[in-house]
């Protein structure tokens, strides 16, 4: 769960960066930063709640 959710993350921010044409050196940045500090504390408690609501 918490790869998978990472690599999500990853990936999606690596997608929208690369729309406005913004430079590969700050998107990756950006992506590497936001994976480490977002995916850790807010995925487990997404999971519970889709989980709690779905019993």
């Amino acid at each position: 769960m918490d790869r998978l959710g990472k690599q999500l993350l990853f990936a999606l921010v690596i997608t929208a960066g690369m729309l406005p044409g913004i430079l590969v050196v700050d998107i990756l940045m950006v992506a590497i930063s936001q994976t480490v500090s977002l995916v850790p504390e807010g995925l487990p408690v997404a999971m519970t709640i889709a989980l709690a609501v779905g019993m």
